[in-house]
């Protein structure tokens, strides 16, 4: 646990250890170095499937087991590390899901009261900004923006990467910020995540809605109208353009099928 503080890592990844120790708390099969064996640490892996989170998931909490068990060796607290040359399940990350135009829309203009009304507009805020959750958490109004050009813009780094990104808030967000006298509401991730699925209810979309689905709307709203590449990069502040060729990826896709569709309708006219 004390090892955990020590590490040199960002606040982020620090909450993803976090996790993973909550979570061998609740297995309680290792709780001491003796307990460091291999048949534990699959039982750890089936009792994290049987929880119900996807394997990518399951895997990361693996991979940071892992880190502690490999230093307990090096440290000389175990006599080796059980899951030295071991494979383990990676899984397969889910397709980038956001939302159309359409369905934005529908988003924006649904009529919500209380905590599903806020968590929308959180979500929108997300939508206008194509911050992440992390990000959009800390934003500050007061102490991020500065005018420029009739404008309000800011630079921040990115929670997860420490990569700088700059935007320009656009009217919709300000019109926003205004509503919430420039304090957006905060939720834990969880929590917003779960009245986002209330949300999309209400909305009539036959979808998950959770903050990355936020970002990734953005990132393609964003690509779909002409923006370049490289410069959606910089607002998203990705460290890689590959990363942001995910989505030009996905929006090839798109165009796959509607010429799909398209030729389906010229199948049925000549048949």
């Amino acid at each position: 646990f004390d090892r955990m503080y020590k590490r040199n890592i960002k606040r982020s990844t620090l909450c993803q250890h976090e996790v993973c120790y909550n979570k061998l708390k609740q297995f309680a099969l290792i709780q001491t170095f003796k307990d460091v064996t291999l048949p534990n640490v699959i039982k750890f892996e089936d009792w994290l499937k049987d929880t119900g989170i996807r394997q990518t998931s399951v895997n990361s909490r693996i991979r940071i087991l892992k880190t502690y068990i490999s230093d307990a060796h090096r440290l000389g607290y175990i006599d080796k590390d059980p899951t030295m040359n071991v494979h383990f399940e990676r899984g397969k990350s889910r397709t980038r899901r956001y939302l159309t135009p359409d369905e934005l829309r529908k988003v924006a203009s649904v009529e919500l009261h209380g905590v599903h009304e806020r968590a929308r507009d959180v979500f929108m805020f997300m939508c206008y900004t194509s911050l992440s959750y992390a990000d959009a958490q800390k934003f500050d109004f007061h102490r991020d923006c500065f005018l420029k050009d009739g404008k309000y813009m800011f630079r921040d780094t990115r929670t997860k990467t420490d990569e700088e990104y700059f935007i320009v808030l656009i009217p919709q967000a300000i019109e926003l910020l205004k509503k919430y006298d420039y304090s957006l509401p905060k939720y834990s991730n969880g929590r917003i995540n779960d009245l986002l699925n209330g949300v999309s209810i209400m909305a009539g979309l036959n979808k998950e809605l959770t903050c990355h689905v936020a970002r990734h709307t953005a990132a393609c709203l964003a690509l779909n109208n002409g923006v370049r590449i490289e410069v959606v990069s910089k607002m998203l502040g990705h460290s890689n353009i590959n990363t942001t060729q995910i989505y030009a990826k996905m929006l090839s896709k798109e165009v796959e099928d509607a010429y799909d569709k398209v030729a389906s309708v010229w199948d049925s006219m000549d048949s």
